[in-house]
Order: structure tokens, then sequence, then C-alpha cells
């Protein structure tokens, strides 16, 4: 039992960036809504998914005035490219591989 209290102190430690930003009240309600249970209570991929959207550019005021995240337009308003997009744009426009100029021997 020890090891459990263990790791929500360590969890805790790991979340007092946005505790600090958020307020641990509108991170469980952030974390409510996209997964069901309290942000401490999260697996460890699907806080660390939780944090990389937190950390996006240009998100931190929107989730602080509307007390949310944005949905999938209102991040693409605010800049943010989602990786269907981003994959879509690489099989448009591959990346040019330069032509092999070496002198083949035989």
């Amino acid at each position: 039992m020890a090891s459990a209290a263990y790791n929500l102190e360590q969890r805790k430690i790991g979340l007092e960036k946005y505790i600090k930003i958020y307020g641990i009240e509108l991170l469980n309600k952030i974390a409510r809504e996209k997964k069901g249970v309290d942000i401490l209570e999260m697996t460890t991929t699907d806080l660390g998914n939780l944090k990389k959207t937190l950390d996006t550019k240009g998100f931190k005021d929107f989730i602080i005035t509307n007390q949310r995240l944005p949905n999938s337009s209102e991040a693409t308003s605010l800049g943010h490219k989602f990786s269907e997009v981003r994959a879509a744009e690489k099989l448009k426009n591959p990346p040019k591989i330069p032509a092999d100029t070496s002198p083949v021997y035989n």
C-alpha cells in the first residue's frame, strides 16, 4: 500500500505545474470529460496525452477562459494541426530524396 501512496505523491509532483496554472478542479473536470475519471486516477498514457494537449501552443488561454478543452474546429483556429492533417500533408508533399550520384564500380 505504501507503493500506491508513493505513486500518488509522484503523480502530484508531476502535475504541480498544471495545478498551478489551471487548478485541480478544472483539471479534474477536463479529465472526467475526456476519460471519466479524476486526473490523479488516469492511466499513465492518458495522463501523458492530456499533458501534451495542455502544453499545446494557444490552448492555455482558451482553457482558462472557457473552462474546457477546445473542440477540433476551435483547436484548428488556435493553430493546432491534428495528426491526421499532418499525415495527409506528408503524403501530399513527400520529402524529396536526393538522387544518388555516387559512381558505380563493377
